[in-house]
């Protein structure tokens, strides 16, 4: 029997929340807030809410080693009136749900990080920035993330919300995604290097059963990491947001991603192909209408499109086509 590795423990669990000012802990340490530490269990529970406090790993759970669940019935939010939000650091899991929402304010960032792996990360509500910096979930990489509602990102600065370094086989969002007209949400999908589902794809399907609202979708890298995406399905509306391979195209002068004075990158390996094999939006694709900007979807190659309930024909070379009254929406292809 000589393996160092302990067995994993039956279950972490606490009945209630965990605040920041109160002292919960699965191992004592001293000078935390509300901390909740474990190594090595099959499951976390925790009956209420993770809720910051005020100081640092206040309203925290610290989950080393293999974790077999974890679930939060309640929110992971910050508390207004404390200056710390809490944080969630997960090295692996087979499942992570949190039953309610992820909800920041103004100040410390929300935190959730996953250093490796998780199997499927479930949020019951919507997943909702409140200010300067605050609102993150940081994954190396995940089977599936379901967000039972929306993604809304109302922070006052342009930082990603959501943010998966290598592959994710499934992202499902029940709801929309949308920022503000001065500010992009943003999701990053396979930025790490290399992402590793079959074919270097960065994720396997997207689907999103409201519309994308000043909404920013990155696959890839713009150096090794080609962003490949199987569907993507929007239920409504694609208004003033862009879905781009970051491989496909450099910024123009403007200086921003996804816009039409792109220049085409071309690729130096077959593998930096960026591909999207279907693309499907069931409402409209338009951009805000103002002026002075625009709005894309834009890969290396897209196989397959649709609009509105009607099909776009694609040729075997670049294609460009422009949507909306004032032509500041559009999808392009290099091939």
């Amino acid at each position: 029997m000589g393996g160092d590795e302990k067995a994993p423990a039956a279950s972490a669990v606490v009945r209630g929340s965990i605040i920041g000012g109160t002292q919960i802990f699965a191992s004592v340490q001293e000078n935390a807030s509300a901390e909740l530490s474990v190594f090595n269990v099959k499951t976390v529970i925790v009956g209420g809410s993770v809720i910051g406090g005020g100081s640092v790993s206040s309203g925290a759970i610290q989950a080393e080693g293999g974790v077999g669940s974890i679930l939060i019935r309640g929110d992971v939010r910050t508390n207004p009136d404390a200056p710390f939000a809490p944080q969630i650091t997960v090295a692996k899991s087979d499942s992570f749900t949190v039953g309610g929402g992820i909800i920041g304010a103004a100040g410390d960032a929300v935190a959730v990080l996953v250093s490796e792996r998780i199997g499927k990360f479930s949020v019951g509500r919507d997943i909702r920035t409140g200010g300067s910096d605050a609102g993150l979930i940081d994954i190396r990489s995940a089977g599936e993330v379901l967000i039972g509602g929306s993604i809304i990102d109302d922070d006052s600065e342009e930082e990603a919300v959501i943010f998966v370094h290598n592959e994710i086989k499934k992202f499902t969002v029940k709801g929309s995604i949308r920022g503000e007209s001065s500010t992009q949400a943003t999701i990053l999908f396979g930025s790490g290097n290399p992402p590793v589902l079959p074919g270097g794809v960065a994720l396997g399907s997207l689907a999103v059963s409201g519309s994308l609202k000043n909404a920013t979708l990155v696959f890839g890298d713009n150096e090794d990491a080609d962003g490949s995406v199987g569907s993507v399905v929007i239920g409504g509306d694609v208004i003033a947001s862009r879905i781009i391979a970051a491989r496909a195209f450099s910024p123009g002068n403007d200086g921003t991603p996804g816009t039409i004075d792109d220049v085409s990158l071309p690729a130096t390996a077959p593998d930096q192909i960026s591909r999207l094999a279907s693309l499907l939006i069931k409402g409209r694709i338009i951009g805000d209408g103002a002026g002075g900007s625009s709005f894309g979807v834009a890969f290396d190659q897209i196989k397959r499109a649709a609009v509105g309930g009607e099909a776009i024909t694609a040729t075997s070379g670049a294609d460009l086509v422009f949507f909306g009254g004032a032509g500041d929406a559009f999808i392009r292809d290099n091939l």
